[in-house]
């Protein structure tokens, strides 16, 4: 059984670009109203601009620490159906030289941030019966990127808490969607310091990717991981031995660590 997103009031953190912009793109149409959240306010007004649905645009600081609670009380009269935790972000090279203010800026986002929001908005959920989460974690969560070590255990922790939390609340109305992308053309890599172009990847397209999320939701799916690629990775990683997946993965990932 899947969840309806027709009229529906749906809240979307990283909404000013990307994942999220495409999510707020794809629901235009479909959902009555979209809350959009980012620290940037004029990056979201853009993004509202483009829609024809009913939006509210709140400008939140999701990393700082008190950024999900200011979030939690600026919608606390609102009626969410489907929170979106899409807001993260990235760190690139090697952990001795990354700055520990950041990384724990990055913790806070990709981590505390969808935890504070779930366990802000399931209570009214579980009362009614209704409501659903997509949680954007990533294909990095199943590897253990050099480079990016801290990046893929926050999403790591994103993939798992996901699972784990649907078991729980089996049977009780709400759903909950995790959406595992690989790498995506967005301003990510930008934003955490990598230059992509070393990296020998193939790069998907934002809005196929916020297109795979949502039919999950639809589907009343656990788990989608756009692109046969990444599927196939997702296998290869669960049943390799984990040094040949680290071997694999320092070759992918040695640009940055080395910058070369």
């Amino acid at each position: 059984m899947g969840f309806r997103l027709e009229g529906r009031t749906v809240l979307i953190t990283g909404a000013s670009d990307g994942i999220g912009r495409s999510m707020a793109e794809e629901l235009d149409g479909r959902a009555a109203r979209l809350l959009l959240v980012a620290r940037g306010e004029e990056a979201l007004d853009r993004t509202a601009r483009r829609l024809e649905v009913e939006s509210r645009v709140i400008p939140c600081d999701l990393s700082h620490p008190d950024g999900p609670d200011t979030l939690l009380a600026a919608i606390a009269d609102e009626k969410i159906d489907l929170l979106i935790n899409n807001a993260g972000v990235g760190l690139g090279g090697p952990f001795a030289g990354q700055d520990l203010d950041a990384v724990f800026a990055m913790c806070r986002l990709n981590i505390d941030a969808p935890l504070r929001l779930v366990h802000g908005l399931l209570p009214k959920w579980l009362e009614r019966g209704d409501g659903a989460v997509l949680n954007v974690g990533s294909m990095a969560g199943y590897v253990g990127c050099p480079g990016q070590g801290v990046y893929g255990a926050t999403k790591s922790f994103i993939n798992f808490w996901s699972d784990a939390l649907r078991s729980e609340l089996h049977g009780t109305g709400v759903q909950v969607t995790l959406l595992a992308p690989g790498s995506t053309r967005t301003g990510f890599f930008e934003r955490a310091g990598i230059d992509a172009t070393k990296l020998k990847k193939s790069f998907q397209d934002a809005t196929a990717v916020a297109r795979a999320g949502l039919a999950a939701v639809e589907r009343g799916q656990s788990i989608r991981i756009p692109g046969l690629p990444n599927k196939l990775m997702e296998l290869g990683v669960r049943f390799a031995p984990r040094a040949l997946v680290r071997a694999a993965a320092r070759k992918v990932f040695k640009p940055l660590i080395t910058g070369k």
